[in-house]
């Protein structure tokens, strides 16, 4: 039975869910996480706890955009995840672990960002597009692990290990198959 068989709903919105799976022991999951959401401090529990995680070809595909593009590698997980700087996430970090124990997954591409009617409007004195359509080859995984009351669950603990927060201006394009430096483990 998947260890978080109780806590499994499909997001609300987010993504168009194409299809709910069990995720198996050792594959690597990886996520772009925020140290900070608006002015914020993020703990580490609160960073890894929070249910979108994207899959190692999708991290693949985004090192690969980033690079042939000469864009950062923020820029372009923010792009693939439809995460909005309006939102308030600092966007600066990648977090790595693998699959301890089976859990449930939601998989499928974001959905569409609409922020043409809130064109004039600027975020953190940042622009967002107003209009985003993410790519629907690009795989989102929702996994929810902790309950929002919960930051860090047991269910997050006994579902995750070899957990790596790395700031995304450390990270090498060989963490995604390899492990990153001992110094980011949690």
């Amino acid at each position: 039975m998947p260890l978080n068989e109780h806590l499994a709903q499909a997001p609300r919105r987010g993504m168009i869910v194409r299809s709910k799976e069990t995720l198996e022991p050792g594959l690597s999951i990886f996520k772009l996480g925020h140290r900070f959401d608006g002015n914020v401090c993020q703990s580490d529990e609160q960073v890894i706890s929070k249910p979108w995680w994207f899959t190692e070809a999708t991290v693949e595909s985004i090192d690969h955009v980033a690079q042939n593009a000469n864009e950062s590698l923020s820029e372009v997980f923010r792009r693939f995840g439809a995460v909005a700087k309006r939102w308030g996430g600092s966007a600066d970090l990648i977090v790595k672990a693998r699959i301890a124990a089976p859990v449930i997954a939601y998989i499928g591409p974001g959905t569409i960002q609409d922020f043409r009617e809130q064109e004039h409007e600027e975020s953190n004195n940042t622009w967002d597009m107003p209009l985003w359509v993410p790519s629907p080859n690009i795989a989102q995984l929702y996994i929810p692990l902790a309950k929002k009351s919960d930051s860090l669950s047991s269910v997050t603990m006994a579902a995750l290990r070899d957990i790596y927060i790395v700031p995304i201006d450390e990270w090498e394009r060989g963490y995604i198959y390899g492990n990153p430096d001992s110094k980011w483990k949690l």
